[in-house]
């Protein structure tokens, strides 16, 4: 109790890709992802914009890998009655 799950990628690339597999899957309707380092990453990034402008491209990048179906769902999600 009082736990939140999380899951170790080792690079933004494979967080990005499994962190919107998982807020898709998790059937909200409007799912986020939330970049928020436990911790320096100077070994994979020279700094903190370096990090955030990683983040966005990969963000950026997956948002075109996800295409027209992930955006009618999401759409579909937000707009059904309860």
């Amino acid at each position: 109790e009082g736990r939140v799950p999380y899951t170790v990628c080792g690079d933004m690339e494979t967080a990005v890709k499994a962190a919107g597999e998982t807020a898709l899957n998790e059937r909200r309707n409007s799912p986020i992802v939330l970049l928020s380092p436990a911790c320096a990453s100077f070994d994979q990034f020279n700094n903190f914009e370096d990090r955030g402008n990683r983040f966005r491209d990969c963000v950026l990048a997956e948002k075109k890998h996800w295409g027209r179906g992930v955006h009618q769902e999401l759409y579909r999600r937000t707009t059904r009655k309860t």
